[in-house]
């Protein structure tokens, strides 16, 4: 054969044993690694896309909108994304492995100098090429040290990686122990260093605008100051605990343990079941970003590459909102920052699976049943991704509350999309739930009028101590006003609000030390003595009651001292109740005893157990206001003489509880309170005739007109039925007051309204009383209701109705 033939045949070998290998090599990819390449291709084809809900608004008794969704935008960081192809990030990772790798290990952070991103970005561009591209590392760090280098040499020549693999190469070749800052021709270490503080500056730049977005969101000062390098810690990260923003959460985002990179579920059988890679999860960075800044961040979005600009929702309200309201609506935050409570979010995806989210993917939508059961154990993924970072949650006060009605429910969609992630076509979809707009009881008009008396209060009885020599810190004012018939709560206000710099719960829900009642839970055992009395139960006889001089002896041989001598006035329950008498209602709680006096408060729900029992009047809280906020009534053994406790020095609650007790005397039933409007809620009859009822309202209709509260002129021109209450505290080593008035209007307004109302002024200073301080505030908002035409009409009946006569 000659030579030319030779070497056509051993040239025709080479090729023939090369299409061999590749034929080889298809055979294997077409068979044995088919699925595998399929499974590869159908992720590069479908995705789920998530579609956050809208929470449902809320809206005053007239429709006024006080908290709704709208639209914002957040930042958010897939950190993978951004240790892999932002500069900054590279450099603090890059340096990081490479100390690492050399045998001492230096972790470097977003923040200081010695030990910050421009150190990292030095030492890894002064790597040798030669052990970048051909050292004796481990093949995996090599490839990512490698990886984080090209990103921060690409980042500050502005060259292509594979201009500057090439480049990289080459430098190998010649000079292996040259530093890789100064392996490019045109290009030295310092030129990159520049250019690299540039980049990083950018990044503080927008770390600085983003705080001051979120002081102006939070009511802050936003003048902060520049930071220059110190400021953004030293090399020990002593500032990292003082600052918050965009390079802290970035050090919050690093993991190094490969445990710690996933998300994790509880299953019923208490195990843990490893979930997505955090680092390729979308996490918020800041929200609620505005329209400037978000369309800077769009525009420069080139130059961040890891942070993702997103749509999303904020809940917002009206301005100058009332300050009793902004605190009782409560906040609204995202899961990931307020997880609720164990097992809540779980909780979320089993719903969803009963709405249809394991059907997202439709049976045929692959041959594949092992993908196929990957594909629905994604979608489960991605919604409990979606609930996790996207959706927010009531997480206090009347968001709290009504948040099964408020948060609807996010959707998912299963898309096919091409390379360049363009959506094509729509597989299947959950459907995406708005939450459900509730309108409350309240009435924003009545409410900021409530509000601004209470303000005014507050001031007052806060000068008058003062000038009196006792704390005015410790003195809280507070009222409700609801409808007697339906049991809306139409305002409830209490100031102050803080105590320092502190929030405290409003006082109309709650109090501070000693919150006894006192006197104005004397109508209640009154109506239980007449009650008590038809029924043949143990009660006093008031034919043989004695007189009122001032001082008593009870049965167990105390003295008990009544304010004023009332004599015969003390044996007549009208007069008795008018006056407050404490002499008469010694006598009552002794004849009635204690299972008498629990009765009467068991028939007006301020008690859970009494006669009968376990018919729901007891009524420990608004249903739309968290029990920590809104205590229960408490009666307790803080006085042990049964005779204290008939003139209500055991019993603490809030005017809430005390107006309920008072709209029953109106209507003869005890409603249930509450802020949703129109909402049906059961009442609960008093098992008192009318007759015993009458003997009540008498003495409240006589105790304006002429008894305790008759120097308050203010309120004989609405016809108010009430009572006032004093009840003698110590505070501070010096004697002081709770000062009380609770009543109602004997008529409706022309939209149906009865009202009924409770105002307290805790911790006056002594010889301040009810009617003093209580009874003038009352008379002051009914003035001031009367002045407004609309909440004349709705509230306020528009004749006096004549009183009840007295029997």
């Amino acid at each position: 054969m000659s030579t030319s033939g030779s070497r056509l045949v051993r040239i025709g070998a080479v090729y023939l044993l090369a299409l061999m290998v590749v034929g080889a090599h298809l055979f294997v990819v077409m068979g044995h690694q088919h699925e595998d390449w399929l499974v590869r291709s159908y992720r590069n084809r479908w995705a789920f896309k998530d579609i956050p809900s809208v929470r449902g608004s809320l809206h005053d008794r007239n429709g006024t909108v006080l908290a709704s969704d709208e639209p914002t935008f957040e930042l958010e960081c897939v950190y993978e994304r951004f240790r892999l192809r932002h500069p900054v990030g590279a450099a603090v990772h890059g340096a990081t492995l490479a100390t690492r790798l050399s045998g001492g290990e230096v972790r470097f952070s977003y923040f200081g100098s010695a030990l910050g991103p421009a150190a990292a970005a030095r030492l890894l561009l002064s790597v040798p090429v030669g052990v970048l591209l051909h050292g004796d590392l481990p093949k995996d760090e090599r490839r990512a040290l490698q990886s984080t280098a090209m990103t921060l040499v690409c980042a500050v020549t502005e060259q292509n990686r594979n201009e500057v693999r090439k480049a990289l190469l080459v430098t190998a070749r010649v000079d292996p122990d040259c530093a890789l800052g100064n392996a490019l021709p045109g290009h030295d270490l310092e030129a990159m260093m520049r250019r690299f503080t540039s980049v990083q500056g950018r990044l503080v730049a927008l770390d600085r605008e983003l705080q001051r977005a979120d002081a102006t969101r939070r009511g802050e000062p936003s003048s902060i100051r520049d930071l220059d390098e110190e400021e953004l810690g030293d090399s020990d990260g002593s500032a990292r605990s003082t600052r918050s923003g965009l390079l802290q959460r970035l050090d919050q985002f690093r993991v190094d343990c490969l445990d710690q990179r996933r998300t994790q579920r509880k299953l019923p059988d208490g195990t843990d079941r490893m979930g997505e890679l955090l680092e390729r999860m979308a996490r918020p960075i800041a929200r609620e970003l505005p329209f400037e800044l978000a369309a800077a961040v769009r525009v420069a979005a080139t130059d961040q590459p890891g942070l993702l600009l997103e749509p999303a929702l904020r809940r917002v309200h009206p301005n100058e909102l009332p300050p009793t309201l902004q605190q009782i609506l409560g906040s609204v935050k995202a899961l990931d920052q307020s997880p609720g409570p164990s097992g809540y979010l779980e909780a979320r995806v089993d719903d969803a699976l009963e709405d249809g989210l394991d059907a997202l993917v439709p049976e045929d939508l692959t041959p594949l049943p092992g993908y196929q059961k990957s594909l629905e154990q994604e979608a489960t993924r991605s919604y409990t991704q979606v609930l996790r970072t996207r959706e927010r949650r009531g997480t206090s006060g009347i968001e709290a509350m009504l948040d099964d009605a408020l948060r609807g429910t996010p959707g998912l969609r299963l898309v096919e999309h091409d390379a360049a992630a363009r959506e094509q076509m729509l597989w299947s979809s959950l459907r995406v739930l708005p939450g459900s707009p509730v309108t409350l009881s309240i009435d924003l008009d009545l409410q900021r009028l409530l509000d601004t008396e209470i303000e005014r209060a507050v001031v007052h009885w806060r000068q008058v101590a003062q000038e009196r020599g006792t704390n005015p810190e410790r003195i809280d004012v507070a009222m409700v006003l609801a409808d007697a018939n339906s049991g809306d709560v139409l305002a409830l206000a209490g100031a102050p609000h803080k105590v320092g710099d502190t929030p405290i719960v409003p006082p109309v829900l709650s109090w501070r030390g000693n919150g006894a009642l006192g006197s104005i839970v004397k109508p209640l055992f009154l109506l239980e003595q007449l009650v008590s009395t038809r029924q043949g139960l143990p009660h006093a006889d008031l034919a043989a009651l004695e007189p009122c001089g001032q001082k008593y002896r009870g049965k167990d041989g105390r003295i008990y001292r009544c304010d004023h001598a009332h004599w015969a006035k003390g044996t007549d329950p009208v007069d008795a109740l008018a006056e407050s008498c404490n002499t008469f209602f010694f006598q009552v709680a002794e004849a009635l005893g204690e299972p008498g006096l629990r009765r009467a408060l068991w028939r007006f729900g301020m008690l859970p157990a009494g006669i009968g029992g376990g018919d729901g009047r007891f009524q420990p809280r608004v249903a739309e206001l968290p029990l920590s906020i809104a205590p229960a009534p408490r009666w307790a053994e803080e006085h042990q003489w049964i005779q204290m406790r008939g003139i209500g020095y055991s019993l603490a609650a809030n005017p809430l509880s005390v107006v309920r007790c008072y709209a029953a005397l109106a209507t003869g039933v005890l409603p249930t309170l509450g802020l949703r409007a129109g909402e049906r809620r059961p009442g609960y009859a008093l098992f008192a005739s009318e007759d015993e009822l009458a003997i009540v309202r008498a003495g409240l209709r006589q105790c304006v007109e002429s008894g305790t509260a008759d120097k308050i002129e203010g309120l004989l021109p609405f016809a108010v039925r009430g009572k006032t209450g004093t009840a003698e505290i110590v505070l501070d080593g010096k004697d002081a007051n709770n000062a009380w008035f609770a009543g109602y209007l004997p008529g409706t307004s022309a939209s149906g309204v009865q009202l009924a109302f409770c105002a307290v002024v805790y911790a006056v200073p002594d010889r301040v009383h009810g009617a003093d301080a209580a009874g003038l505030l009352c008379a002051d908002v009914l003035a001031a209701m009367a002045a407004n035409a609309r909440l004349h009409t709705s509230y306020l009946p528009g004749s006096s109705t004549p009183g009840e006569e007295r029997r």
